[in-house]
């Protein structure tokens, strides 16, 4: 019989975080009966990925694709993306985050494929980059927009990035489909007393929150160097996330002598029940898209301390749905957590749940772009036949 079913390719080099997060909803969630998805994606972030046949029961290939610019590393990932799409066709190629929206697009292109989607989940240009770095992905994104049909932003403060501030793509090619979670109840393995008497607390201290890669982009150590001013003995910080600047915080844990109120988590499968035995969660990044870990906080009712930047922004609005702060003022941030520990107000945590139920529900996100890609897909029939 023949399988009628739109074929959709999703490419990522970033296999891990928000990305994964969102990728993962995507095999779960699109509806099989009306696409039959295929999934390429990079080890370098995932080693994991080694040992499975499949993505989640969808087809899965490996191609490997470094985050920094790599000439000789890119041009052979490039020739493998080109040799595996011209052996296997598809209705729409999505390309997910920044480099892989260059290797996937560009071997889309060489292939023939015409239905180019590009979801860069925070794009690489910020203002934390060089000039000569901002100028060159700047270009780069600006040209390839011109061989993408789409490029979805998964917020508003993304969307206003890309058109207005760094003109990244022309405006009738950007659309905003935001980032949703599903809320469910949970059922707990560990409650918040048992977790902190197991390690060696009394059991009724207050749990501070840091999840994310611990790496630049997230700043862990902005949390860390706030924590340490906590006059505040009976509370705690619990850090989950691997990443290249985990030794060098360790390092800066021991220094600051706070290494008894300081866990390292290393990866958390489930961070939806971290962030539920806390009592604040704090998002320290430099930039973002939409951060699926703010939704899952404000999803379970923990206040959220969040940097003022673009995608924070569109979730995070100061007193309302949380607390805003300014990148890297650690005074600023320190007494924002005392002064959300002393509160018993629970009107900013109510205001964020009802935030996710009318904005930010997967159900939502997934709906959207089911018809997002059939409709690129009845466009792309009605030329041909015009």
């Amino acid at each position: 019989m023949l399988d009628e079913r739109l074929k959709i390719c999703h490419i990522s080099e970033a296999t891990s975080g928000g990305v994964m997060t969102h990728l993962v909803q995507l095999a779960k969630h699109l509806a099989p009966e009306k696409f039959k998805q295929t999934f390429v994606l990079s080890t370098l972030k995932n080693q994991s990925l080694l040992n499975e046949e499949t993505f989640h029961g969808h087809e899965l290939h490996l191609i490997n694709i470094k985050r920094n610019i790599s000439p000789i590393s890119d041009l052979i990932s490039l020739v493998k993306m080109v040799r595996f799409l011209f052996f296997n066709r598809f209705d729409v190629i999505h390309c997910h985050s920044s480099k892989a929206g260059v290797i996937g697009r560009l071997a889309a292109w060489l292939t023939g494929h015409k239905n180019l989607i590009y979801t860069p989940h925070s794009f690489s240009v910020n203002k934390y980059n060089n000039k000569i770095k901002n100028f060159l992905f700047s270009k780069i994104e600006r040209c390839l927009s011109f061989i993408t049909k789409k490029v979805i932003c998964v917020s508003e403060g993304e969307y206003y990035l890309a058109c207005k501030q760094y003109n990244l793509a022309p405006k009738n090619k950007l659309i905003v489909i935001p980032n949703g979670i599903e809320v469910e109840n949970l059922s707990l393995e560990i409650s918040k007393e048992e977790f902190l008497i197991k390690n060696g607390f009394e059991g009724n201290e207050k749990i501070l929150c840091f999840v994310g890669r611990l790496c630049d982009q997230k700043n862990p150590e902005y949390m860390i160097r706030a924590f340490s001013q906590i006059e505040n003995e009976k509370v705690v910080l619990l850090i989950a996330g691997e990443g290249p600047l985990r030794k060098k915080m360790e390092l800066l844990v021991s220094k600051l002598k706070i290494e008894q109120k300081v866990f390292f988590l290393g990866e958390v499968k489930n961070t939806t029940e971290i962030l539920s035995i806390s009592d604040i969660f704090v998002n320290t990044s430099l930039w973002e898209g939409l951060p699926y870990v703010i939704l899952e906080a404000m999803s379970v009712g923990v206040p959220v301390i969040a940097t003022n930047i673009v995608g924070n922004t569109d979730l995070v609005h100061d007193h309302e749905t949380g607390y805003l702060v300014n990148v890297n003022d650690i005074n600023q941030l320190t007494q924002t957590i005392n002064n959300v520990l002393a509160m018993e107000d629970d009107t900013v945590v109510e205001n964020a749940r009802t935030l996710i139920q009318n904005k930010h529900l997967l159900s939502t996100m997934v709906e959207s772009l089911e018809l997002f890609y059939e409709e690129v897909c009845d466009n792309e029939i009605s030329q041909e036949n015009f």
